[in-house]
């Protein structure tokens, strides 16, 4: 009776092992299909982040270049129409000479703000980048859970010992 006894304890410790081992091996599987779906659903997020941020700064590119050829325009047409205007009127020399400078000192100041913006962008659009970059790295990280242990033997083993010992006292 002894051994019998000895033998279903065994018996019950072999088939509790499976069962958890069987239960932790499916739940880290079911994990890490979790955890590679997430990452791939984070990239795609990211590729979308790029694609908008992307088509946004071709659009802000797109403002500042027209903005940058009106102002170069607009000092043309008002350098040219000092210039009509002095030869029309006999004026030479210093005020007309005063007059274009005054204009060509506005135009670069005014490109050279148009510039600064356009650097300021461009380092708004690498923060950007960045950002969604870290945004799916967090997401990745956030979606990464604990493994689920395999069984425990020595639990395993006391349980065994004391269902062994529980069964020899009846």
């Amino acid at each position: 009776m002894v051994w019998w006894t000895l033998a279903l304890a065994a018996v019950q410790g072999r088939s509790s092992a499976q069962g958890q081992k069987k239960n932790a091996d499916a739940a880290n599987r079911a994990q890490k299909r979790f955890e590679r779906l997430n990452a791939q659903f984070a990239n795609v997020d990211l590729m979308q982040s790029y694609v908008a941020i992307s088509a946004r700064r071709l659009q802000e590119r797109d403002v500042l270049a027209r903005s940058l050829e009106e102002v170069t325009l607009d000092a043309t047409r008002r350098i040219g129409a000092v210039s009509v205007s002095a030869g029309e009127s006999g004026l030479h020399g210093n005020t007309q000479a005063a007059l274009v400078r005054d204009f060509k000192i506005a135009q670069l100041k005014s490109q050279t703000a148009i510039m600064d913006t356009e650097k300021y962008m461009q380092e708004q659009y690498a923060r950007d980048v960045a950002a969604a970059r870290t945004q799916r790295d967090s997401r990745i990280l956030m979606g990464q859970q604990q493994r689920v242990q395999g069984p425990n033997y020595m639990q395993i083993f006391v349980d065994s010992a004391t269902s062994y010992m529980q069964m020899q006292s009846q």
